[in-house]
């Protein structure tokens, strides 16, 4: 089976209710996450996600269908939902919140375990999402004032 294959049944089982593990591919989540982690997904079962969890989510490009384990951002006014890698400059484009399909509960990596329910970690993920959103904030207020005075 691929790994797009893999992404795709993880994705199904997940909406039936049922936890699974995930071999995460990629750096964009570097370094909280590393290529190659083992991370324990669960469902979400009818609860909404919250700011700074690491969830998994369908996302669908022009190109594209993929999965993908970002941490959670806010929810727009709209009532979809932004998501960000933690190693990427931008957010991702925001989707629908039906399109997250569960939280990452576990990661395993490297002679070292997380557990992401426990309140360390929620808080570092709180944090991470908190300062992205500030980040964001600064950068614009910089912007227009670098822009006023040139």
């Amino acid at each position: 089976m691929s790994i797009i294959g893999a992404e795709i049944l993880a994705s199904q089982i997940l909406r039936t209710g049922i936890k699974v593990k995930f071999r995460a591919r990629g750096q964009s989540m570097y370094p909280f996450i590393r290529d190659g982690s083992i991370l324990s997904i669960e469902p979400l079962c009818n609860t909404l996600p919250r700011k700074g969890e690491v969830i998994f989510c369908w996302y669908s490009t022009q190109t594209a269908e993929i999965v993908l384990v970002h941490r959670f951002l806010r929810y727009l006014p709209d009532g979809r939902v932004q998501t960000r890698g933690d190693h990427l400059p931008e957010a991702d484009p925001p989707l629908p919140v039906e399109q997250v399909l569960g939280r990452v509960s576990r990661v395993e990596q490297a002679n070292s375990c997380y557990d992401l329910g426990n309140p360390f970690w929620r808080i570092v993920g709180w944090w991470l999402a908190t300062f992205y959103i500030w980040e964001i904030f600064f950068r614009k207020v910089v912007a227009r004032t670098f822009l006023r005075f040139r």
